[in-house]
Order: structure tokens, then sequence, then C-alpha cells
């Protein structure tokens, strides 16, 4: 199984659908609350950054979590533009984070690029959809827009800390037991 996942292709396909899941898992408590615009990518923010950091942490390079990224943006741009192009703003973002975090040790640049990864999609969705005129705040709805930033902040770094920390559990569970 191990030797399955490292093949690249493989990995950037299962990045994809487990993406492409989160992304339905949590479309429909956002939809709930329709005044809320891109609650999705809060909802979703704790469990992208734990798929990105289970995967940078267990060897995995931000190429492929770019490339599946892409892969999601192309199907939902089929489907919605401002979908497809949020989440490829979510790809370039990760990938130009990533570029400024290379003089950063390598296990806290992993979970660094995970938290930034999950926490994204949120203000890329808001990017997008004032873009592209499909949302338009006012001024009352801006102390909401900054707590649900913080929120999906705080979630994302949840989640990729609590990745981290199972995967560094998990990997000196299995190297103290081969002593």
């Amino acid at each position: 199984m191990k030797q399955f996942l490292s093949n690249p292709i493989v990995r950037t396909a299962g990045l994809f659908v487990a993406l492409f899941a989160i992304g339905f898992a949590t479309r429909m408590p956002a939809w709930q609350f329709p005044h809320i615009y891109a609650l999705h990518g809060v909802l979703a923010a704790p469990f992208c950054a734990a798929l990105a950091a289970w995967h940078l942490v267990r060897g995995g390079s931000v190429v492929q979590l770019v490339a599946a990224t892409a892969l999601l943006a192309a199907v939902l741009g089929m489907m919605s533009p401002a979908m497809g192009l949020s989440f490829a703003l979510v790809a370039a973002l990760t990938l130009a984070v990533r570029a400024c975090l290379r003089s950063v040790p390598a296990a806290m640049r992993s979970v660094a690029a995970a938290a930034v990864f999950g926490a994204l999609d949120y203000p890329c969705a808001l990017a997008v959809g004032l873009a592209l005129g499909s949302y338009g705040p006012s001024a009352e709805a801006l102390p909401m827009i900054a707590l649900l930033l913080a929120l999906s902040v705080a979630l994302s770094l949840f989640g990729a800390f609590v990745a981290a920390f199972l995967a560094d559990r998990r990997s000196a569970k299995y190297s103290n037991s081969s002593s």
C-alpha cells in the first residue's frame, strides 16, 4: 500500500478525490446559511489543512497538492466560473507561500504550508466573488467577514497541527516498534 501511495499520479488523484469530498460535504451545511457568502470555505478549512498536512508530513510534495487543487479548479470551473477561479487562486497562492517558506525548517514548513492551504479557501472565494460581482458586501458585513476569516485561519491551524501531530505520533510508534 505504501508503494502504491508513493506513486505521484495516484497521490495527486487521491488528493483530488479527498478535496472534492471535503468540498461536497461542507457545501451541504453551508447551504443552511445562504446569507453567509462562502461559508463552505470556513467549514472546509480544518479538513483541507489536515489533508495537506498529512500529505506533506508523509513525504508528499506541494506540486502534487497544487496539481490536485488545479484539477479541482478545472472540474468546478465547468459548473461555476467563480468556484473554478477561487480554487485556481488557492493553487497559485499555495505555490507562492511555499516558495516564501524555503528558509523555514522542513517540519515547520509542511505545517505552515498546510495551514495556509486550508485558510486560503475563504478569502479566495471572497476575492473572486468580489472580482466577478457575485458578492458585494455592505459595511455591516465587514465584522462578519473579519470573524469568518479569523475562524478560517484558526480552524486551519487546528487541522494542520492535529494532522501533523498524529502523523508524527504514528511515525514515532512505528520507529519504536522496529527497534
